[in-house]
């Protein structure tokens, strides 16, 4: 058995099964596969983490509400925005904790129908709202116990995808509000806090957008407040 990776971070085992035991020669032939296997495998995590770099630029342009460049960026990687409405979740998973390889934000597949990288010290999603519950549901189910306490998530309320940026503030107000008591904080339901709850944070205006933003997209709504 032959160990691949560094010492301190094991990639693989390489399993050399014969007759007898091996010669000089045959020696030589395994540690040179095993020298490319690791080769191969570092070339290939550099790569990942390339792509991830190029995502999350990505993801950063499209909650800046630059969805034209973001567009060019994700076309280069072979990845796209999700079509129809949209929502946005920002997950911390606590000072000590890692996403394992099913829910890693490495891998675009990782998350079907969800763009997700890591911004701003926590991962952002983007995606339908119903797929983003979905998600959550899997991240927690997955996680182990102690690992799992760690997870804060805050989700936005539906919005377009010219209008992320504002989902985003939402999805930040709500992860702000999160707690052992409450892990997951969905932004339409901060408003049950009360009003001297808003006004001490500084995500107020944020939570209410999320509030105001029927009336402000609704002409007659607007009408009959202004004239209320």
């Amino acid at each position: 058995l032959q160990t691949i990776g560094r010492r301190s971070e094991l990639r693989g085992v390489l399993a050399v099964i014969g007759g007898g035991e091996l010669d000089a020669s045959d020696q030589t032939v395994v540690t040179s596969v095993v020298a490319l296997i690791g080769l191969a495998l570092e070339q290939g995590r550099e790569v990942t983490r390339a792509r991830a770099g190029v995502r999350a630029a990505a993801v950063r342009a499209l909650l800046d509400g630059r969805s034209d460049l973001a567009d060019v960026v994700l076309g280069a990687l072979g990845e796209s925005v999700p079509a129809g409405t949209l929502a946005v979740a920002r997950v911390s998973w606590g000072a000590d904790a890692d996403a394992d390889a099913d829910t890693s934000t490495d891998s675009g597949a990782a998350l079907d129908d969800v763009l997700s990288a890591d911004v701003d010290g926590t991962t952002a999603m983007i995606g339908s709202p119903g797929r983003l519950e979905a998600v959550i549901d899997r991240l927690r189910g997955g996680l182990a116990a102690g690992d799992g306490a760690n997870l804060r998530v805050g989700l936005s309320t539906s919005a377009e995808r010219d209008r992320l940026a504002g989902a985003d503030r939402e999805a930040r107000a709500a992860l702000g509000a999160t707690s052992t008591a409450s892990p997951v904080v969905r932004a339409a339901d901060l408003t049950t806090r009360g009003v001297d709850w808003l006004l001490d944070r500084s995500e107020s205006r944020a939570v209410a957008a999320a509030v105001l933003r029927p009336i402000a997209e609704d002409d007659v709504l607007l009408s009959s407040l202004e004239a209320w």
